[in-house]
């Protein structure tokens, strides 16, 4: 079987780039929404890549998500992990792929 080549570089590479996007951000027709607010939000993801929801988890959520983090990213296992991506020259992590299979308390699992 063959290796599987994955179209975003910069989950594998140490170099800088601006990569165009293979895939479209959003898979639906949000104009088929009746509801304006659903659409501007689909819109602003589609445009900012990111979504804004305040208050979506309690301050009690939040503490347990950054407290596994720190875990997580301080981990020597965690680091020397493929999943693991580090800031060049440093001990920072930069990405943790497959978060939800890696945390023991089921971090981003839902």
């Amino acid at each position: 079987m063959a290796p599987i080549s994955d179209p975003y570089g910069s989950r594998s590479s140490k170099d800088a780039a601006i990569i165009a996007r293979q895939e479209p951000v959003v898979y639906t027709n949000y104009e088929s929404f009746d509801n304006d607010e659903v659409r501007n939000r689909i819109k602003a993801f589609e445009s900012d890549g990111y979504l804004l929801i305040e208050k979506l988890f309690s301050d009690k959520e939040v503490e347990a998500l950054k407290d596994e983090i720190k875990e997580l990213t301080d981990s020597d296992e965690i680091q020397s992990r493929d999943e693991t991506f580090m800031e060049p020259g440093s001990r920072s992590v930069r990405s943790i792929f497959r978060i939800h299979e890696l945390s023991e308390k089921n971090i981003g699992a839902d």
